[in-house]
């Protein structure tokens, strides 16, 4: 329930402001029944139908400068700089992820039928930042498979042993929404006031098998397209005008935390 949120309103490292849950991952439909929310993106009417998706993304990115990537050459390899004791980390959502993701949510709606017309659509709905090769932190991508950054992770920092996956918070800013987990070794306790990260695929955020689960509840950056469902099939309708109707989701990210941070 809304009560049991507290939300703290502040600035980021980068000068933005942000309004945070920390500990919990809220939904968009529980963002818009609470009443200590105040913003008029998230209590528009009339919004186009578009489809609410289940992604499995087993890849994620660190996305730098020049000055971030001649240090990481310089280094051989990533160091915490700055923003604490975390390095970031975000979801890098693939092709693939996008049509797998399309054909479970279509299984979702049809589970008995096998659209022989179906088009992909999902493609047009996916137009948030976080589904882009762009990215306003940088031109330098560095990609990783989860399992094999998560490995390296362990055998540098978590004495061999798997780390521990935790609700770190939900942002919110202007017309974006930002989901964090945090990844750090067994041995620090410093976190343990947040929760586990599920494994389910029924919440916001979820890992299992090397995968980080994401439901994304608004895909797109400005509505261009609508949902429509006909005779077993679905397709993205072509909207006459372009608009910002909510917040778009920005992804979910995760950090992984430094040794150094006490315990």
């Amino acid at each position: 329930m809304a009560a049991n949120r507290e939300w703290t309103e502040r600035h980021n490292s980068r000068g933005h402001v942000e309004t945070c849950c920390e500990g919990k991952h809220v939904r968009l439909l529980e963002q818009k029944e609470d009443p200590y929310l105040d913003n008029h993106y998230l209590t528009k009417n009339n919004i186009p139908s578009y489809p609410n998706v289940l992604f499995r993304v087993s890849k994620v990115c660190h996305v730098t400068g020049e000055r971030g990537l001649r240090c990481i050459f310089h280094d051989g390899g990533f160091r915490i700089t700055h923003h604490g004791n975390l390095l970031w980390w975000s979801l890098s959502v693939t092709k693939d992820d996008i049509a797998v993701a399309e054909k479970r949510f279509l299984k979702g709606l049809f589970p008995n039928v096998q659209a022989s017309n179906q088009q992909p659509f999902l493609e047009k709905f996916t137009t948030s930042p976080a589904f882009q090769s762009e990215s306003r932190y940088g031109n330098f991508r560095f990609t990783f498979r989860l399992r094999k950054l998560l490995s390296l992770y362990a055998r540098q920092f978590c004495d061999g042993s798997a780390p521990v996956f935790r609700v770190l918070d939900t942002k919110i800013y202007k017309k974006e929404i930002m989901y964090s987990v945090l990844v750090h070794p067994r041995y620090i306790k410093y976190y343990s006031q947040y929760p586990r990260l599920p494994r389910r695929y029924n919440r916001v955020c979820g890992y299992f098998q090397g995968k980080m689960s994401w439901r994304c509840q608004a895909p797109s950056k400005s509505h261009g397209h609508s949902l429509d469902e006909e005779e077993s099939t679905v397709h993205a309708k072509r909207l006459n005008e372009l608009k910002d109707y909510q917040h778009k989701v920005d992804g979910d990210v995760f950090y992984l935390l430094s040794k150094k941070q006490k315990s």
